[in-house]
């Protein structure tokens, strides 16, 4: 493809790390500028593993033109490690798909719904404060099980195996990856969103 078509630069993602290494190789041989675009950082992926990494991270990343992130705590832990300007693009979405996506059923969900849409890292990403705030609700008759779901979009059951102990575990829907337009109309249809932070993460 280089040879055939070449662009005119190579954009690396991390994760995984060997798209890094690809962009470096196709860049020194080909002479065609590279970007390392770190959506994660090895703090995210392994915290216990990031240090042995970063010495092979540098090495890798010195041939990039230009390296992003998308936070601005992100790039300050670039900035430190790579020590040269780290350019920060936020994650966003596209207007366009929201104001063309309807609500799932034309219409809010009859009953308070709360809607998450993505993968759950179970070690990093922890919901056992909604689950026990739920089961207080229930326990003291503030809400009825039918007036009340959770779903997740996108999220294996196993992910959230530890949960089960909770009453309210009861009241989730599970749904598997769908087209995204199908996952807006569910976001747009929800009461409220559920975003789970990883707190080591800034």
């Amino acid at each position: 493809l280089c040879r055939r078509d070449p662009p005119d630069v190579i954009w690396a993602t991390f994760s995984p790390a060997a798209s890094l290494s690809a962009a470096d190789k196709l860049s020194r041989e080909f002479q065609i500028p590279w970007v390392a675009d770190f959506r994660d950082t090895w703090e995210l992926l392994s915290p216990a593993l990031a240090r042995r990494y970063y010495g092979a991270e540098a090495r890798v990343c010195r041939s990039a033109s230009a390296i992003v992130t998308v936070s601005d705590g992100l790039a300050e832990w670039l900035r430190a490690r790579h020590g040269r300007q780290i350019e920060v693009i936020p994650n966003g979405y596209d207007p366009a798909e929201y104001e063309e996506a309807e609500p799932s059923g034309a219409a809010p969900q009859a009953c308070f719904t709360i809607v998450y849409t993505g993968t759950i890292h179970p070690d990093k990403q922890d919901c056992t404060e909604l689950f026990a705030a739920l089961d207080k609700l229930l326990a003291n008759g503030a809400i009825e099980p039918a007036q009340i779901k959770l779903q997740f979009w996108g999220t294996a059951p196993h992910m959230l195996q530890s949960m089960q102990r909770f009453n309210s575990f009861a009241l989730v829907e599970w749904h598997p990856w769908a087209p995204c337009a199908e996952v807006i109309a569910a976001q747009r249809s929800a009461t409220v969103l559920l975003l789970l932070s990883t707190p080591h993460i800034r």
